[in-house]
């Protein structure tokens, strides 16, 4: 049995403690669970509930093992019952749903409740939401998506014909000659913070076909063939003429943007590099001041590196130094005998926690904003829930030189770095070794400049590692 269930089935305990009778039950029932047919002995009607859930029983009697598919779907409804789920949920109930399934969205009482309904009665508008909350958390990451550019729309325009959208599955069905099942459903994504509208296209494709094996509680073994759905999510940013593609292959990937940018924005994929974003911790080798910039509606009271991880002697061998944000921490680092020198020969700074004392204008109190960057070209701030916050965080990284953004190359510059990039190519690599670079002359600054080359941190115990952008290079 599960021991500590708010432990243990954290999402399935809080969904039995706090959605109402008649939801729970529903969700017990849902075709997803229709393989665990000891289930049926949960099952219960709400009328007759008195507002218990006796279903909550099972988490005193089955073994968490049992629960794990249970727990794996209260875990996307309780993820969504966040404020950037609900904010991501009633973008699309507002663009897609009629106005009575509004109204009835509206009104539930609280977030797990309105996230629930959606779960239950719109799956696909749920799923949707889980889409557009992945892609502003994720986005940044290569091995999810690649970014593609398109001439920007003037009008921010963003109505597209259905005929379109017919030309772009016949033309995926082509390229992929799966046979029938192509789907699509376009979703509005409202602005967000520092995100600006954009639309969402989630494409169902067959995958090749494949086989399961399935054990039985008589200990019956069977073969299961099917053909797997696939998903390609393609997210189009009017505004700025970004196109952001999620697929399972990066060919797939490819194929998607190209077909999507050619049949249904009607113009030719752009040969020019994507822009980029890479955060750059190194500039901490000449110490941990951070400099308080002037905004306009924030006033910055305090920012402070409150945590530094670093590599010495080899790169498995880590030093971690700490303080609280009324403490400076290159002070500390200085009183300590040999502890200055140590930082100063470190084989690399991995990792800093940044943070923030502010007050924003027109709001009363202050606030602190606390966040960390990695080595790995990584950052917290994506994971914020508060989109004031994670702009402001940005906004700061790039005025201390930690964020560099990327930018399409001079035609002497294009010139310089052709060589290395079809060496680059040949390889057919999506990670190189600094050293690899180093032996071949390469000019690794330029190429992280423009956004070819990603910092990946470190692997091994000596070398560094730098990751090859999924982008075309100049004039190819």
């Amino acid at each position: 049995m599960v021991r500590a269930p708010a432990k243990s089935c954290p999402a399935l305990f809080r969904l039995f403690g706090d959605a109402e009778a008649s939801m729970i039950a529903a969700f017990l029932q849902m075709r997803v669970f229709d393989k665990l047919t000891w289930l049926v002995d949960y099952y219960f009607d709400p009328d007759e509930a008195d507002g218990n859930v006796p279903a909550a029983a099972m988490l005193r009697e089955q073994r968490k093992e049992k629960l794990s598919p249970l727990e794996t779907e209260a875990a996307r409804i309780v993820t969504m019952s966040s404020d950037r789920g609900q904010f991501a949920l009633d973008g699309l109930v507002r663009s897609k749903l009629a106005t009575e399934r509004k109204r009835e969205f509206e009104g539930q009482r609280d977030a797990l409740a309105r996230s629930l309904w959606a779960y239950l009665k719109q799956p696909m508008l749920f799923e949707a939401a889980e889409n557009t909350l992945h892609l502003r958390l994720y986005r940044r990451y290569d091995r999810h998506y690649q970014t593609f550019m398109v001439e920007p729309a003037e009008d921010g325009g963003t109505d597209v014909e259905s005929s379109a959208l017919r030309t772009l599955l016949e033309d995926l069905s082509a390229r992929l000659d799966r046979g029938n099942g192509y789907e699509v459903d376009r979703f509005a994504i409202p602005p967000d913070g520092d995100e600006p509208a954009q639309v969402m296209y989630l494409v169902v494709h067959p995958e090749p076909p494949t086989s399961v094996r399935e054990l039985h509680d008589d200990g019956q073994r069977t073969t299961m063939y099917f053909r797997p759905p696939g998903e390609i999510m393609i997210v189009h940013t009017p505004s700025t003429g970004r196109v952001h593609v999620r697929a399972g292959t990066r060919k797939l990937r490819h194929d998607a943007a190209e077909s999507f940018i050619r049949t249904v924005l009607e113009q030719e994929p752009s040969q020019q590099p994507v822009d980029f974003q890479a955060y750059d911790i190194a500039r901490f080798f000449g110490g941990f001041d951070l400099e308080i910039p002037d905004l306009e509606d924030v006033s910055i009271l305090r920012a402070q590196v409150i945590r530094a991880d670093i590599s010495i002697g080899n790169l498995a061998s880590r030093l971690s130094v700490s303080t609280p944000l009324d403490e400076d921490i290159g002070q500390l680092i200085s009183d300590q005998p040999g502890l200055d020198r140590i930082f100063r020969d470190a084989l690399a700074i991995r990792f800093v926690e940044i943070a923030v004392q502010y007050r924003r204008v027109g709001v009363d109190g202050e606030r602190t904003l606390d966040f960390t960057v990695t080595d790995r070209n990584t950052t917290s701030l994506h994971s914020l829930d508060d989109p004031f916050e994670r702009v402001l965080g940005h906004r700061l990284l790039r005025y201390w030189g930690i964020l560099r953004d990327g930018r399409a190359p001079t035609p002497r510059e294009s010139m310089a770095v052709l060589p290395a990039l079809l060496a680059l190519w040949n390889l057919g690599s999506d990670r190189i070794s600094g050293s690899w670079l180093f032996e071949r002359g390469v000019d690794v600054k330029t190429l992280l400049d423009l956004g070819f080359l990603v910092p990946a941190g470190w692997e091994g115990r000596v070398a560094n590692v730098v990751e090859i952008a999924e982008q075309r290079a100049p004039g190819m």
